[in-house]
């Protein structure tokens, strides 16, 4: 596979980031946020509503949409936890499925762990680049754009660096 062809992966949250794959090695892209409303059922119904107009516009066969991920050794997994962030992604990502079955279509989820690793949005940005060439300035369309690349192994993870701490079984 060289790129993923009707195809829609997404940067979901608040503010969400979308890619929508035909066959080349730049999507067409888009964004966009939540109402700046105190209510957070507004907020998700006015998302939710967003989302649905893409897939009806686009008509995708598949949906890939980054999943939340929670670590316990991570200092921001912890912190949106505690502030209230993680319930509401999850809110987010749920509504969007719904919204995915309402088009009969079973989205797949992806966690950002398997895609990027630990990298920050400056890192995912550099290798979009290195790979497509193109420059996304938001780095929710940029996810997504990454997450697309990795579907088709072009976003190749980079292993994690192992030290020379730890002595080998030779020695």
């Amino acid at each position: 596979m060289d790129w993923l062809d009707d195809a829609l992966t997404v940067d979901p949250g608040f503010d969400t980031g979308w890619a929508y794959w035909i066959g080349l090695p730049t999507p067409v892209t888009g964004f966009f946020s939540a109402p700046k409303v105190s209510d957070t059922a507004v907020k998700i119904g006015a998302l939710a509503d967003n989302f649905r107009k893409i897939l009806a516009a686009k008509n995708p066969r598949r949906v890939f949409i980054e999943d939340q991920w929670f670590s316990e050794f991570s200092l921001n997994s912890m912190t949106s936890v505690k502030s209230g962030a993680f319930k509401k992604l999850t809110w987010v990502v749920g509504g969007y499925i719904v919204v995915c079955s309402e088009f009969n279509i079973v989205p797949e989820l992806i966690a950002p762990i398997r895609w990027k690793g630990n990298m920050n949005d400056a890192a995912v940005r550099a290798r979009v680049k290195l790979i497509t060439g193109d420059e996304f300035s938001n780095s929710h369309i940029c996810d997504a754009v990454g997450i697309g690349l990795y579907i088709v192994d072009k976003f190749i993870k980079v292993q994690p660096y192992i030290t020379n701490c730890q002595k080998s079984v030779e020695d």
